[in-house]
């Protein structure tokens, strides 16, 4: 009994410790993450309406709004993409998910839309797998000549 004060003292603080722990797989809401370049610039930021980290580091997305910056632009956006259910691989500095995908540029010269998609911003690219359609907004020019 003579140490049971020591003992009352110290069990919240030992309790707390247990609270503080992160929990894989919790969805987290109104997930925000932005990744910047080794020279500390934006390069891409990620929006959703909830995410799920993953055990191997994949983070599972919903209602995904993701933004591309070009190199030296970290204030000016060059890509939108927008899915309703993304997976990202934040290490590998890509994007992927099965369901349809929005992507328009920035300057609005160009929307795609698409199912089955993949992002992979290392290579500037976006892989579209069915039903793509592209719509450009600037004039081309004569084709028949």
């Amino acid at each position: 009994m003579k140490h049971t004060w020591l003992i009352l003292l110290l069990l919240p603080l030992a309790l707390r410790g247990q609270d503080t722990r992160m929990q894989i797989d919790a969805p987290i809401e109104n997930f925000r993450l932005p990744i910047f370049g080794e020279d500390g610039n934006r390069i891409w930021d990620l929006r959703g309406d909830k995410g799920i980290l993953k055990d191997n580091g994949e983070i599972d997305v919903e209602r995904m709004i993701l933004r591309t910056f070009p190199p030296g632009e970290p204030t000016k956006p060059d890509l939108t993409i927008e899915s309703p259910k993304a997976y990202i691989y934040p290490e590998e500095n890509r994007a992927a998910g099965p369901g349809y995908l929005f992507l328009q540029a920035s300057d609005e010269s160009f929307a795609i839309v698409g199912r089955n998609w993949e992002w992979v911003n290392d290579e500037r690219k976006i892989i579209i797998r069915e039903e793509a359609r592209v719509t450009f907004k600037q004039a081309f020019g004569s084709i028949l000549e």
